[in-house]
């Protein structure tokens, strides 16, 4: 059964929040208590006539990258990742999860590096934002 609050919201961030055009390349990602929303999001960038591609994270793998990452893994930025950033027309990120405390143990510092090798990506996210 679908929840008409899911589908409106699908159609506010893929219609207007975002407004996908016939042939957008749309990246939907999030965490997996947000399935429901991602799903019909997913579903709203078809009818809109966008080409989605989905990608849907546990929650527990951000914990385990953090807690078992080297440094040469947290500075890591894997090619698909640059692609998508570098190519794609929209991004919709729908990043929520069971867990609010998973992260409480990492180590700050991890998650600083992690983010440092990602500055350029963002730049590049926020210059074609």
């Amino acid at each position: 059964m679908n929840d008409a609050r899911i589908e409106k919201l699908a159609d506010l961030l893929v219609n207007y929040s975002v407004a996908v055009q016939q042939g957008d390349k749309v990246l939907v990602q999030g965490g997996i208590a947000a399935q429901h929303l991602l799903t019909a999001v997913y579903a709203k960038v078809l009818q809109a006539g966008g080409n989605p591609l989905i990608m849907i994270q546990p929650d527990e793998t951000e914990e385990l990258f953090f807690r078992y990452a080297s440094d040469k893994q947290l500075q890591h930025v894997p090619e698909p990742v640059k692609l998508i950033t570098e190519s794609y027309d929209a991004r919709i990120s729908i990043w929520s999860t069971e867990n609010t405390k998973a992260l409480s143990n990492v180590d700050p510092a991890k998650t600083v590096l992690h983010a440092q090798s990602r500055t350029e990506l963002m730049k590049t996210f926020l210059r074609r934002s």
